[in-house]
């Protein structure tokens, strides 16, 4: 192994950094000895996403030295060995290192490859750089590379990765090291009011010699400094003024300059300030019918300085809408004192005996009697039922007490032409944001315009509840959310999703979920995006997939477009194909799960170069494959979020020509229109498929003394396929939603079947 610097690590201000060009990475030589699980010690880690790599220290080789790390495995795989992190500031420039060789590899393929990784303090990441290797042989070879911080990092790790091979793979020597001399970060950033203020400015010096300067701030066209004096090997922090004008976005840039005005480090961006009152909805937000009166908490951020809150009051009015017609004025005013904390609450007392809408004004009042912020919000008395949601015996959903098939669209917007097109669901990933130590999920305000505009248009939105809570098992937001919009009709159901199925926390906690869920809100369901385990540990036997009980209904997803040999990847939603087959989701055909099961079908163009969106025949072949195997309500992945090739949008909104969005439309009409067919139980007569090999997959409806024959050629190819048995006797048979005409002979129906066709047959 090469020499390797140790790090001299010097503490100031309750920190430590390291010297610039000294490596990062612990027992980067694999010279240490082994942790328990055989994994390199010194705080490696291995994340496994497919199949079962054996990774373990290997005296026998090594590119300096006397070990190295190997990677070997049978078939094909991927997994990623990571340094234990360390940290940076943003900004820092880093370089990388790692030596490697193979062996028993595939011809011409590239499968190895090395890079950083960053983070930010709660863990998060933040960006990825990664460099393949040149194909490999029996002789060490260099991979190397370089990256810089970004905004937010905290720490970074280096990743060792294994892709696509069978066969084994040695590295050795790593390394990581910070380029620059000294580093500049926020440590704190300004406040969300405007005016004048401090923020605080980090520096670090990496330099053996004291580092003499100031810090420049520039927000707009005024600019303050203050002097900089830092030790060798040193970390402090300045307080730098800076004034806000305004409320909304400020742009700053922030200067290191050296003892003779030249900028060395320099970091821009913006800084937000709000309006001084922010209300929060109200919780609940709707209420139930019923006698007396019910409770309903009233919080808002208040956005002043502290030394601003002396006297100042949170005053609140309700008011029944209805009553400015009816002469007789129906209102109640309440004040407190605004907290020294983030949040003021109060609580109002509204009526409930009838169906009625309540504006909600809040004022922010000073000492003097002036208004110095106001924001508004509501609350609406409904009917019960308009807000229920469960599952019926059938598995299908009853909502307002009649079944409906869920048809959505993950990460939607355009709810106006959603609505039109049929669609009745609605999602969006921004509201499973936010903090988990916050009492009031931020992104709350958001959800209610969201399922505000869902109901308006009569649909409803699966929310999904705040992540890093869900993780950590810090519930007060998830409770303040449920309280809220428990008892709003613009909700379909609750979720979650791939928290235990990325490792990120653990089924117990999802169970903790489940019964807080129940507990609070019966009459909705929570549908989980989720698996029983890690997902490394589902990758070829998936009947046993999900945590039954924790969950009300499962879901997961179906992406197999393009159709290609692939193999399994269940977080990516795919099979494992030989070719231009649509292989059937075996979570979902070979399940042991007892309850209903909803599907997420690809209406996205993956991030490789061959990828495409599914064409019409296959978006269709998708959907109706995915009812004949049983589910229970469908969605479409994704309208915007995901990213191609390029790293442009490529959600089925973001392309919509690419992505067929008319089409789409279209067959979400014609599912909308066929739901209660869809819903109906299967006929008790059975029919017999000839061939009996063909990739035909069929299942039948029997509803209002008519039978239904659904069928799909799953495969590339052309199929002819014939159903036998006495439930077509004497059955004259039409084609639904195209024109194609078929005749049944006796008691058979023979028909053909173009590449990835779908006919749906009425028989009477």
């Amino acid at each position: 192994m090469r020499k390797v610097f140790l790090l001299l690590l010097a503490g100031l201000c309750g920190g430590w950094i390291a010297r610039a060009q000294e490596n990062l990475v612990n027992n980067p030589g694999f010279e240490g000895s082994p942790a328990k699980n055989g994994l390199p010690g010194g705080g490696w880690s291995l994340f496994q996403s497919v199949g079962e790599t054996v990774v373990k220290v290997d005296r026998t080789a090594a590119h300096n030295g006397h070990a190295s790390a190997r990677m070997e495995s049978h078939s094909e795989e991927k997994c990623v060995l990571v340094c234990k992190k360390f940290a940076v500031a943003p900004g820092d420039g880093l370089r990388f290192e790692a030596w490697v060789r193979g062996a028993n590899l595939p011809a011409n393929r590239k499968g190895a490859y090395a890079g950083l990784v960053f983070r930010t303090a709660d863990n998060k990441i933040l960006e990825r750089h990664y460099v393949a290797s040149d194909p490999l042989s029996g002789e060490w070879s260099l991979i190397t590379g370089a990256a810089q911080a970004p905004v937010e990092a905290a720490f970074a790790e280096v990743h060792l990765g294994y892709t696509n091979w069978p066969g084994t793979l040695w590295y050795d020597d790593v390394s990581a090291v910070i380029t620059n001399t000294v580093s500049l970060s926020l440590a704190a950033a300004a406040k969300p009011w405007p005016g004048a203020q401090k923020i605080s400015v980090r520096v670090a010096n990496r330099q053996t010699i004291e580092f003499n300067g100031s810090i420049s701030a520039q927000i707009g066209k005024a600019v303050t400094s203050v002097p900089v004096t830092l030790g060798a090997d040193a970390i402090g922090n300045f307080q730098v003024p800076i004034t806000l004008n305004g409320v909304g976005q400020h742009a700053y840039k922030i200067s290191l300059l050296d003892g003779s005005g030249t900028a060395v480090k320099m970091i821009q961006g913006k800084f937000k300030t709000a309006e001084a009152l922010v209300l929060f909805p109200p919780c609940p937000c709707y209420l139930p019918t019923g006698s007396g009166k019910a409770d309903v908490l009233i919080d808002a951020r208040v956005n002043l300085d502290s030394a601003q809150r002396t006297g100042v009051k949170l005053s609140v009015t309700s008011l029944n809408v209805a009553s400015l017609t009816s002469g007789r004025r129906e209102e109640q005013t309440v004040e407190v004192p605004v907290s020294q904390g983030d949040t003021t609450e109060l609580h109002l007392s509204l009526p409930v005996s009838a169906a009625a809408l309540f504006s909600i004004n809040a004022r922010l009042i000073d000492a003097a009697g002036r208004e110095i912020g106001a924001a508004q919000s509501d609350v609406n008395v409904i009917a019960p039922e308009e807000a229920q949601v469960r599952i019926g015996q059938d598995g299908f959903l009853r909502v307002g007490g009649k079944p409906e098939f869920p048809i959505g669209l993950y990460s939607s917007s355009h709810d106006e032409e959603l609505a039109q097109a049929g669609f009745n669901a609605t999602h969006n990933y921004n509201v499973s944001t936010g903090d988990a130590g916050e009492a009031i999920n931020p992104t709350d305000v958001q959800l209610k315009e969201l399922l505000d505009k869902s109901w308006n248009n009569r649909m409803r939105m699966m929310v999904e509840l705040p992540r890093k809570a869900i993780e950590k098992g810090e519930w007060t937001q998830v409770i303040r959310r449920i309280e809220t919009f428990r008892y709003h009709p613009g909700l379909l159901c609750w979720g979650s999703e791939e928290r235990v199925a990325r490792g990120l926390t653990t089924p117990a906690r999802i169970a903790e979920l489940y019964a807080l869920v129940h507990k609070l809100d019966p009459d909705h369901p929570l549908v989980l995006g989720d698996t029983r385990d890690v997902i490394e540990k589902l990758q070829t036997d998936r009947r046993d997939f999900f945590p039954d009980a924790s969950m009300d209904v499962g879901i997961w997803w179906w992406y197999p477009v393009p159709m290609k040999a692939a193999k399994s990847d269940a977080l990516e939603g795919r099979e494992e194909a030989t070719g231009n087959v649509m292989e059937s989701p075996s979570w979902l055909t070979t399940t042991h799960s007892k309850k209903p099961l909803w599907i997420a079908v690809q209406a996205y163009q993956k991030p490789s170069k061959d990828a495409s969106f599914p064409t019409p025949a296959e978006y269709r072949c998708e959907t109706y494959l995915s009812i004949i195997y049983g589910v229970k309500g469908l969605f479409f992945y994704c309208g915007s979020g995901q990213k191609d090739y390029e790293g442009k949008p490529a959600g089925i909104l973001n392309k919509p020509e690419l992505g067929h969005w008319d089409y789409v439309k279209k067959l979400v009409g014609e599912l909308r229109d066929f739901s209660p067919v869809i819903m109906a139980p299967p006929a008790a007569e059975k029919l017999q498929l000839t061939p009996a090999n063909a990739a035909i997959e069929f299942t039948t409806r029997e509803m209002g003394g008519k039978t239904y024959l659904i069928a799909a050629n799953k495969s590339g190819r052309q199929q002819k396929a014939s159903w036998q048995g006495d439930l077509l006797r004497d059955k004259k048979a039409v084609t639904m939603f195209e024109d194609h005409p078929v005749k049944v002979e006796g008691n058979t129906l023979t028909d053909d079947f173009p590449e990835f066709a779908v006919h749906v047959y009425k028989l009477e």
